[in-house]
């Protein structure tokens, strides 16, 4: 199930003519902000399998664990992945024969086409009315462009199996295709679970998507950025939330006897953790290299329900109310309720 199918299930009208029944939900936040998601990495496009909320030490470990599961999955399966390597090779070394032949055959046309049309001798005119150049051309063209067809569907097939072994190796550490989407699956329906549960508490029978997919943060223009760097921006931010989650979220204790001084630590360290979130939530940018071509519904008014929403979720997973908090503070100043 992709993305844009997620997105089309949270709209659930039930009277759109109580217009005061109707609740509204940031989408792109919520999702960004769902535990799961700081797994997520948008280079790669999957899911890396470490424990929730584990701190720096543990996952350590755990990439210690699954790194030599890969290195025993890479020994076993070394020669499928040379055979599929070659075989790529061979497909793409066939397209680019068949490119060739047809550049060279078309160029040998046209230089005998030209040679006949400039030719006063008689048989070359009488050939030349004889024969028609223009069609072989043409025909020559569209017999290209079907075999560069079959050759492409080939590579691509070629390059799909190559990347299924590939994902079977790295499978100890991230998601596949498969399990990918079953994440996916899985947020919104924990969304949709949660959005639910708080909608009721409003009073409330209807739940609209009130912002766009992957919408741009401030100063960060998604259309001009290149999808890596989009990619890479967006990892940096969610490994960011990622520690986040797992962190204490209270100030380490002080022994600076200057109570001004101490109070300062504290600032900045709320700070920072503030700065934090705010890039998390700019990451809703790279939700655009998940699913680019979503275009919501909007629905002016309603009972905003995107904080209450973020805040269920987190509580699900069982996120530190004192982090629950300052993630639904940082969303207040940013106006996304």
């Amino acid at each position: 199930m992709r993305v844009a199918k997620l997105l089309v299930i949270l709209c659930m009208f039930a009277s759109v003519a109580t217009a005061q029944g109707i609740a509204t939900l940031d989408y792109p936040v919520t999702f960004i902000l769902h535990p799961l998601m700081s797994n997520y990495r948008f280079e790669r496009g999957a899911f890396e399998k470490a424990p929730l909320l584990i701190g720096e030490k543990e996952y350590e470990a755990w990439l210690i664990k699954v790194g030599a599961e890969i290195r025993a999955l890479q020994a076993r399966h070394e020669k499928d992945l040379d055979a599929a390597r070659s075989k790529v090779a061979r497909q793409q070394a066939a397209l680019t024969r068949l490119a060739e032949r047809n550049q060279s055959t078309i160029s040998s046309l046209a230089v005998r086409f030209d040679k006949l049309r400039t030719s006063d001798k008689p048989e070359d005119k009488a050939r030349l009315a004889r024969v028609d150049y223009g069609t072989q051309i043409r025909e020559y063209e569209e017999k290209f462009q079907r075999e560069s067809l079959e050759a492409k569907k080939a590579l691509e097939q070629a390059v799909l199996e190559y990347e299924k072994i590939e994902e079977l190796i790295e499978s100890p550490r991230f998601t596949t295709s498969e399990e990918t989407q079953r994440q996916f699956a899985q947020i919104q329906q924990d969304i949709v679970n949660a959005a639910t549960y708080v909608m009721r508490t409003k009073n409330c029978n209807t739940v609209m998507n009130s912002a766009g997919m992957g919408w741009p943060a401030p100063n960060k223009p998604v259309h001009s950025l290149d999808p890596a760097l989009l990619g890479r921006s967006s990892d940096q931010e969610m490994e960011l939330y990622k520690r986040l989650l797992a962190e204490s979220p209270e100030l380490p204790p002080q022994d600076a006897p200057n109570p001004e001084y101490r109070e300062q630590l504290r600032t900045n360290f709320l700070r920072n953790r503030v700065g934090s979130i705010r890039r998390t939530v700019h990451a809703r940018s790279g939700l655009r290299l998940v699913e680019p071509d979503v275009v919501p519904r909007v629905l002016i008014g309603g009972t905003p329900i995107t904080i209450d929403t973020v805040n269920y979720l987190l509580f699900q997973y069982k996120v530190s109310e004192a982090n629950r908090g300052l993630i639904a503070q940082v969303l207040r100043e940013m106006r996304i309720n």
